[in-house]
């Protein structure tokens, strides 16, 4: 009931726009009289139960805007009878902050302030807000607590004349009169109390640190946080008002106090930097591995010398992906050696160690990336490391100009039973049967298998030798690609095969040199696979990507006369490539285009409108 109050946009009745009768279920409003009048027997309604709670009045001060000027009179007298039967203090509080956040602030009622009907509400407002005041000290101040930054009351109704840097200072000075006054009657175990209910103790310990505890309290008030872990948050507050210098001091006092597991939760409450890190020197190892498990890792490291013990320290203790999280930001100044072994180190986790939070895959690739220009790492580990993130790397389509596998690409072509190998991972045998020991005897993974075919889905193009002969790049490829076809075909997987090396050319013919393509067009003529071909079509076809369509099937006819124009080129040196793959690709783009145009008269003979 309460939130159809609220409703104020919308309709309940549709149909569909190809439809010329029926209008939904029932017939629409001639007008909105019917429906105001329910709302307003809604509001009577709501102001009518036999019982009220804080929650039920927080709503109803939400949309007192709504209500006519006599059902807001009726709403006060609701409030002051509900007041007279001594709620407790924290209902009070609870519905004297929605009068103050409703009308005395920039987020309320401000485009209602000044109108005629609501003047009643306002003066009304001002004199609950003094009455509903609790009695209790500690929620008498909770609304000062509640959140980091509070919008106060104005003292003017004018929004055009509240000044925001003034409502800080306002804002600061009644949270350290509300932690004196608490101090005054409680001490500091008030603000301990306090710190327990309210929502920001950081804060609290914050502002009582520069405000109501004493230079001889100090310790002893940081002790007692580190003794009772529901007051760390008000210990790390309190530590935001010392410098380096200072929390080096005030750590070396209290330590000797207190056990070392406490000492380590002391200096967790410390900036992640060099300066604290030189603190554990005086603390066990057992007390230092304590440390670099649990501390939080902000990626705010000032200089190259901190980010590589911090890297060191995490690896040690199995945080390798909080070593990586802490340096996100500044890959580029991190030595790639650095980042391969931070990189290997994340692999060699369990998963279950894994709670730093979620890798940006942005950054990964960038660490890749730097990783894998750099030629002074081994080809075989740099692909090895592609390999094992190759989820991360394989978030666009394979049809772009760059590779998204460089390292590992390099090695495939290297060594061209790794795409044998990646076949057999993906694809069964065709005509049943086993495979030879060797290969049943591997781990069925199906996260490695995974892997496998998003490697064949993104290889960017086939081998090429810049050695500006031909024939000698000829023999080269043919030696590559006889290679896998012959090791595919012992394993009963030579279809599918010549399907993804069809694939890899239609790569090749796209974004390759014109060298290599006129090579593979030799390679695809003498082989005469159809397998290859059916391979190149559907690269072909799906290097198209994403599209919008056109009416009539335009873009369709001009696909099939762009293929056809290049299958008449080659008609004459390449018979075999130019029929089964250009003119079977124009022929099937024709259809397509017929059926598109067909499919509009269709649509246009019955009203549809195609979105």
């Amino acid at each position: 009931m309460i939130e159809y109050l609220h409703q104020e946009v919308g309709n309940f009745t549709r149909k569909p726009l190809w439809r010329t009768d029926a209008v939904g279920y029932g017939n629409p409003l001639e007008d909105i009289i019917p429906a105001n009048n329910f709302r307003r027997h809604l509001i009577d309604l709501a102001l009518s139960q036999s019982s009220y709670n804080s929650q039920m009045f927080c709503d109803l001060i939400w949309r007192l805007p709504r209500f006519s000027e006599e059902q807001q009179s009726n709403f006060w007298s609701v409030l002051d009878k509900w007041v007279k039967e001594k709620p407790t203090q924290d209902e009070l509080a609870k519905v004297r902050e929605e009068i103050r956040l409703r009308f005395f602030n920039s987020h309320g009622f401000v485009h209602r302030i000044h109108d005629v009907g609501f003047s009643y509400s306002k003066e009304q407002a001002r004199i609950f807000y003094k009455k509903l005041q609790p009695t209790d000290i500690y929620q008498k101040h909770m609304w000062l607590f509640n959140f980091g930054l509070v919008d106060i009351s104005s003292e003017s109704d004018k929004p055009e004349e509240w000044d925001l840097l003034d409502q800080g200072e306002k804002l600061l000075q009644f949270r350290v009169e509300a932690l004196s006054e608490i101090t005054s009657c409680y001490g500091l175990e008030g603000i301990f109390h306090f710190a327990k209910i309210a929502k920001c103790q950081s804060l609290i310990g914050e502002i009582a640190i520069k405000s109501v505890v004493k230079s001889e309290e100090l310790e002893d008030f940081f002790i007692y946080c580190l003794k009772n872990q529901e007051f760390l948050e008000l210990a790390r507050g309190a530590s935001y008002n010392f410098n380096d210098d200072q929390k080096c001091s005030l750590f070396k006092r209290i330590a000797p106090k207190i056990e070392e597991t406490l000492a380590v939760d002391l200096l967790l409450l410390f900036p992640y930097r060099q300066k604290t890190w030189n603190l554990l020197n005086s603390l066990s190892d057992k007390a230092s591995d304590r440390y670099w498990k649990n501390v939080s890792c902000l990626p705010l490291l000032k200089t190259q010398e901190e980010a590589v013990e911090s890297i060191n320290k995490l690896i040690s203790v199995k945080r390798a992906k909080a070593a990586f999280l802490s340096v996100q930001f500044q890959l580029q100044k991190i030595d790639t050696k650095v980042l391969l072994k931070i990189m290997r180190a994340m692999l060699e986790e369990e998963v279950g160690t894994l709670n730093e939070g979620p890798l940006v895959p942005d950054n990964v690739v960038e660490a890749l990336a730097l990783i894998s220009s750099d030629s002074t790492i081994p080809l075989e580990e740099r692909a090895i490391l592609e390999f094992q993130y190759i989820e991360f790397l394989t978030k666009l389509p394979r049809w772009q100009k760059e590779p998204q596998l460089p390292s590992l690409e390099q090695y495939v072509w290297a060594h061209p039973e790794i795409f044998v190998e990646a076949v057999v991972g993906v694809f069964k045998r065709k005509h049943g049967g086993e495979d030879p020991p060797e290969i049943m005897q591997r781990p069925k993974n199906p996260n490695i298998a995974r892997k496998y075919y998003l490697l064949l889905e993104h290889l960017h193009g086939v081998p090429e030798k810049n050695n500006g002969k031909r024939n000698l790049l000829y023999q080269y490829l043919m030696g590559w690609i006889s290679t896998i076809r012959e090791q595919s075909r012992t394993l009963d997987r030579i279809g599918v095969t010549d399907e993804k090396l069809g694939e890899l050319f239609a790569s090749a013919l796209l974004y390759q040199s014109s060298d290599i393509k006129t090579t593979l067009l030799d390679i695809m003529e003498e082989l005469h696979s159809e397998k290859i071909s059916i391979g190149v079509r559907t690269g072909l076809f799906n290097s198209r990507g994403v599209y919008s369509r056109e009416p009539g099937g335009i873009q369709e006819r001009e696909l099939a006369e762009r293929y056809q124009y290049q299958g008449e080129l080659i008609k004459e040196s390449y018979p075999f490539v130019a029929d089964s793959v250009y003119m079977t690709l124009s022929r099937e783009y024709q259809k397509d285009a017929v059926w598109e145009a067909e499919r509009d008269k269709i649509e246009d003979r019955i009203g549809l409108i195609y979105l």
